[in-house]
Parts: structure tokens; C-alpha cells; sequence
């Protein structure tokens, strides 16, 4: 598995890591209400993940600046499958496409 169709593989065992998906919309501005993640297989107690919005450079295609102002850490104890976390109470409205 390489990235390709949306499969994103890292490794629990260790901890730490980073994945980034480029998210184009086609309205701008938008709301994220919603989070939905594949969990292969997840050897510790809970999946931590830190959630970040970039801004998107695409003469250089890469990310720049943080877009959140505060921090959002999401938890998860299941060892498997889909998780899926509710945003609204974040109240993430977003006026450029991120990374």
C-alpha cells in the first residue's frame, strides 16, 4: 500500500508519524463537520490523533501555514475498523483549500 485510492498505512507500534491528504473544495468558504479514518490495526490502548489544517502552496505544492488557532487532539480506543469523530463543536470554518 502506497498512498494510492485514499490508503494511507503508518505503523502504531512506534507512535508518532504524520499523514497528509491535499483537500481541494469547490466552495470556498466551508465547514469540517466531520472526520472519518480506516484504522487497519492499532497495537496500543488508544489512537491518538492531532488534527492540523495547512494552507496549500500549489506553486510549490506544499503545505505552509497552520490554519486551526487551537489544538485538536482526537482519541479513539478501538483496535480496528472505521472511526469517525464529530467536528461541530470545533466550529472549523475554512476559506482556502488545505493540506
Amino acid at each position: 500500500m502506497d498512498g494510492k485510492h485514499g490508503v494511507l498505512p503508518f505503523d502504531t507500534i512506534q507512535g508518532g508519524g504524520a499523514v497528509a491528504v491535499l483537500v481541494k473544495f469547490p466552495s470556498i468558504p466551508f465547514r469540517i463537520e466531520k472526520l472519518q479514518v480506516r484504522l487497519l490495526y492499532n497495537s496500543k490502548d488508544t489512537c491518538k490523533l492531532r488534527l492540523h489544517f495547512y494552507a496549500y502552496d500549489p506553486a510549490r505544492n506544499v503545505p505552509t501555514r497552520e490554519l486551526l488557532s487551537k489544538e485538536i487532539m482526537l482519541r479513539e480506543t478501538q483496535r480496528f475498523g472505521w472511526m469517525r469523530f464529530n467536528l461541530t463543536d470545533y466550529q472549523i470554518v475554512l476559506s482556502e483549500n488545505i493540506f
